[in-house]
């Protein structure tokens, strides 16, 4: 579960819209139901990054497994909480073309990044004030970042990262799923 709850509490507080790129091991674990339902509830995108997870990235997975693997996220997000998703973000950061096109069929936007920290390593976590100030030297319009729930450091800025962007001038909004364009992989 780590730290989704005060994600969740500080991003309600603030009016922050977020996108949760979730895995299949984390949503068909009953007890992150409610946080899902929550998620869901307040207004949030959530997004596909793969049932499984596979750690050499999708393009480790043969086509058939690809297909299953995302196949299987999308039925129990329909099936479990009447949620369509629309937002893709390929694990490990490993994709392909093949990935990419798997994706497409599913009817996902593509979701890549313009930032992120080594933040999933729960026993290796970065100085609070040296992140903070990574993140906030990071910003630019449009960006992305990938914040994971795991990170106790980033449990304890996300409210002053939020804030000090919006003293900056930067403002949150969500992710579009209509009218987008997507990149071409060719």
């Amino acid at each position: 579960i780590g730290y989704m709850s005060r994600f969740l509490d500080v991003l309600k507080e603030k009016d922050v819209p977020c996108v949760f790129f979730l895995v299949g091991d984390y949503v068909r674990n009953e007890a992150n139901h409610d946080l899902v339902q929550r998620m869901i509830d307040e207004g949030h995108q959530i997004g596909s990054h793969s049932n499984t997870h596979p750690e050499a990235g999708m393009p480790s997975l043969t086509p058939q497994e690809q297909y299953d693997d995302l196949s299987a996220m999308d039925d129990y997000m329909r099936e479990n909480f009447g949620y369509n998703i629309a937002l893709y973000r390929v694990p490990s950061g490993e994709g392909s073309e093949r990935c990419y096109a798997f994706a497409d069929m599913f009817g996902y936007h593509n979701v890549l990044w313009s930032f992120a920290m080594r933040d999933w390593l729960v026993d290796d976590q970065m100085d609070e004030q040296e992140a903070l100030q990574m993140c906030l030297d990071q910003l630019h319009p449009g960006a992305i970042y990938v914040m994971h729930t795991v990170s106790s450091t980033n449990a304890d800025i996300i409210a002053d990262f939020i804030d000090g962007a919006r003293a900056l001038g930067y403002e949150f909004a969500a992710y579009p799923e209509e009218g987008f364009t997507q990149p071409s992989y060719r």
